[in-house]
């Protein structure tokens, strides 16, 4: 599956995530959360913010950049890319799993 491709179909997938705002805040909360349910080991919790272009960068020493007030959606692709380094099937897979988790741990914001 091409890069471009699976961006097209997470999209699709996960349409309601990625129209989702977090505050800066709730994304810390959350970021450390899933890392800590899902068993995935970073020496450094933490999420660099900068900027509001809706796009994201993981780091192998445990830090992840997003922007201001990012969406569920791209907060959760990142923290995912922890596990699964490469766009695959198994990305999508931990993707929905970590979106099922947040459903169930009631983490959208009621409006």
């Amino acid at each position: 599956m091409t890069i471009l491709k699976f961006y097209e179909k997470e999209r699709e997938s996960f349409q309601k995530e990625y129209e989702l705002k977090l505050t800066d805040q709730e994304a810390q909360t959350i970021y450390r959360k899933l890392l800590r349910h899902f068993k995935i080991s970073c020496p450094w919790k933490t999420i660099r913010f900068w900027g509001t272009q809706e796009k994201g960068r993981s780091y192998i020493h445990g830090s992840i950049k997003l922007p201001h007030n990012p969406s569920l959606g791209l907060l959760v692709h990142e923290t995912a890319h922890k596990k699964v380094a490469k766009h695959t099937k198994k990305l999508m897979t931990l993707m929905k799993r970590m979106f099922a988790y947040c459903k169930k741990k009631n983490y959208w914001r009621k409006n």
